[in-house]
């Protein structure tokens, strides 16, 4: 997005619509997926030598589920973006692309999970637990099976 910096009036300027996704840079080859636009709804303004816009930024994305491995959508929300920079000539373009870039990959999910009660897939057999119930054992080794029949006795 290129803000001309001599069309912003004296009061400020307001900036809202859409941009592709592809501003991102993201390879969208299986965990992530983004839908449609990227929306921006941001306020600009020229103080002294500097340019601040704050606003809003929003994407719709599919995410894969990190502990089932199912699809899922969810909207990806940065409600305080804000850009400051020194602007030398107010004849110039700036341009905030890489700024919103940025802040909209940091507002992406590391861990995107398809709802607080997931229960994911089981370690033994794979089965997505949210949709089936498997009949392995409910008991997962850890290793320390060993220990857990061991008598410890206090000697005073």
């Amino acid at each position: 997005m290129i803000i001309d910096v001599y069309r912003i009036p004296p009061e400020g300027g307001t900036y809202s619509g859409e941009e592709p996704t592809s501003i991102l840079d993201v390879d969208e080859g299986g965990e992530v997926r983004f839908r449609g636009a990227r929306r921006y709804e941001l306020k600009a303004l020229l103080a002294s030598q500097e340019l601040i816009v704050q606003g809003n930024l929003s994407l719709e994305a599919m995410f894969r589920c990190s502990r089932c491995g199912e699809m899922f959508a969810q909207r990806v929300n940065e409600p305080a973006f804000e850009c400051v920079r020194e602007v030398a000539n107010v004849n110039e373009s700036v341009d905030l692309t890489p700024d919103i870039r940025e802040s909209m990959l940091l507002a992406l999910p590391s861990y995107p999970v398809c709802s607080p009660g997931c229960k994911g897939l089981c370690s033994q057999c794979g089965t997505n637990l949210n949709k089936s119930q498997c009949t392995c054992r409910s008991h997962v080794a850890t290793g320390w099976e060993a220990l857990d029949g061991l008598k410890i006795t206090k000697k005073n």
